[in-house]
């Protein structure tokens, strides 16, 4: 039997559930839109739009077309194009990073290479040997080992670039994979301006082991090994404790004529 006439109550249960997801999927596209907008890779509107004529095509920021058939109340919010927004870390963030590398070492080559080859010309002079071949070959030892010390300052500075990128990925996929769970989207929005400032580790500098310890050793004993009872070798260069560079960059530890010592120097990019 009905009573009052009364009907049964309307399940809008689906309703719910499908307007939260849509919530949820908005909430996700803002994230993963900051976290566009400081780690580049998406399209942004570019070129300012002082008039509007509606023959033109425009562009909303988020490079999307404007498809509007008038005018915006603000026209600064339109663009006349688009771009690849490039974010925070830009190539110029990225190369900054070695220049700042080859900054601190190639100083402290070039006078550890300048004092070697003074000592190793006055080495020469002393023995009488230095416009020999020998001398000549001494020299031009020096010379190579300086070339080669340079060429691993040059690789040192790649691998920071190198590191920082992956860092700066790394970072990026660890929010991005935040932002797509949902579980706590308020999270994301409050740590990718964070996350940017902390992306990438400062560069930890050691000071420059010296490059030509070997070949100076090797100059007292030239006479002898411009006689034969030496063997001829080619000298070689020191590195004791930074582990990404081979021995024959000299890079790491601690060093004399010029190489410097103390504690590992810390500078922030």
């Amino acid at each position: 039997m009905c009573l009052g006439g009364a009907s049964a109550p309307q399940d809008n249960s689906g309703a719910i559930a499908a307007q939260q997801a849509a919530q949820t999927q908005a909430t996700i596209q803002k994230d993963l839109a900051a976290i566009d907008n400081v780690y580049g890779g998406n399209t942004v509107g570019t070129g300012a739009v002082t008039s509007y004529d509606p023959t033109q095509t425009y562009y909303n920021a988020d490079g999307t077309p404007y498809t509007g058939t008038t005018a915006p109340a603000d026209l600064s919010t339109l663009y006349s194009g688009t771009t690849q927004n490039e974010g925070q870390f830009t190539p110029d963030y990225y190369n900054n990073i070695g220049t700042n590398y080859t900054n601190y070492y190639d100083p402290q080559l070039s006078t550890q290479y300048q004092n070697s080859l003074n000592s190793l010309t006055y080495q020469l002079g002393q023995q009488g040997i230095l416009q020999s071949t020998e001398g000549a070959r001494q020299l031009a030892l020096l010379q190579q080992q300086n070339q080669t010390a340079q060429q691993g300052i040059a690789s040192g500075a790649l691998s920071a670039e190198n590191s920082a990128k992956q860092q700066v990925a790394n970072q990026r996929s660890s929010l991005t994979a935040l932002a797509n769970t949902a579980a706590d989207p308020s999270a994301v929005a409050s740590q990718v301006s964070q996350s940017a400032a902390s992306a990438v580790s400062p560069v930890q500098y050691s000071p420059l082991a010296n490059a030509f310890t070997g070949l100076l050793g090797q100059g007292t004993n030239a006479i002898a090994i411009q006689s034969g009872a030496l063997p001829t070798t080619g000298g070689s260069a020191t590195s004791t404790n930074n582990p990404t560079f081979a021995a024959t960059s000299g890079i790491g530890g601690t060093g004399s004529s010029g190489g410097g010592s103390g504690n590992a120097t810390v500078v922030n990019q």
